[in-house]
């Protein structure tokens, strides 16, 4: 696999790859080979649970290795199963540090058993997060925002972002304005440049808002209006199911 074929990666078939330090040239074609001769069992073994092999230059895309955590792991290759669904699964170093053939097969049977998860790229949870406007991370999203006892709007930016820097102060006035009187709403931020967001919150742009009702966490409800308070409380009101509930009329 090469920058020029990476982009095929995601298909109906997960695709293995296995990084080392390899040269395509036609001079190391037998040092090449080596490498596709110690691949080849496993392919030929996994090819009925449908999964497909390629090697890769770790220089190549050192990048990419850094991104799931393998970027200084130590050892001769490296490993990364792409699945159908946009996941990764890297092979972690530290419980797969033998000889590729010992530890390749073991791997596989793990991700195919579900025993082997899935990397989330998470900041760290923040150690004060006590103000009205939660920020989120990818290690605590699951615990607050999809909390079904909850509604909650969650705002996914850029650090960078222009637009999100100006909505920032009118969003935490709206944080500290419903505090109080919905006790049963959560208004977060999610900065989605330093975690990855779950596969339900399709984020193309910033800022990116959803409301995900409690409930119906599955299902998230982007916002497309304008970033008018009005508006996104009207939004807000129109799809809650925890806040915003008009009291009982008393019998």
């Amino acid at each position: 696999m090469t920058r020029n074929n990476a982009a095929t990666r995601y298909s109906k078939f997960p695709l293995v790859v296995v990084y080392y330090n390899v040269d395509f040239s036609v001079q190391y074609l037998q040092g090449t080979q080596f490498w596709r001769n110690k691949i080849l069992p496993f392919a030929d073994k996994f090819k009925v649970q449908k999964y497909r092999f390629a090697v890769a230059d770790e220089e190549e895309f050192a990048k990419e290795l850094g991104e799931v955590g393998l970027g200084d792991s130590g050892l001769e290759h490296n490993v990364v199963v792409f699945g159908y669904d946009g996941k990764k699964y890297p092979m972690d170093p530290e419980k797969y540090d033998g000889e590729l053939d010992e530890n390749l097969e073991e791997f596989m049977k793990g991700i195919s058993s579900g025993k082997v998860k899935p990397y989330v790229k998470s900041a760290p949870v923040p150690n004060d997060d006590k103000g009205p406007l939660k920020t989120l991370v990818a290690s605590n999203f699951a615990k607050i925002a999809l909390d079904e006892s909850k509604d909650a709007l969650i705002e996914f930016y850029a650090p960078w972002c222009g637009h999100c820097k100006a909505f920032e102060p009118k969003y935490k006035q709206l944080a500290a304005k419903l505090k109080g009187e919905q006790p049963n709403l959560i208004l977060a931020k999610f900065d989605a440049t330093a975690n990855d967001a779950p596969a339900n919150f399709n984020v193309e742009g910033f800022p990116t808002i959803y409301f995900a009702p409690a409930g119906k966490k599955d299902v998230p409800i982007q916002y497309k209006g304008t970033r008018d308070l009005d508006d996104l409380t009207k939004f807000m009101k129109k799809h809650a199911v925890k806040s915003f509930q008009k009291p009982k009329e008393e019998l």
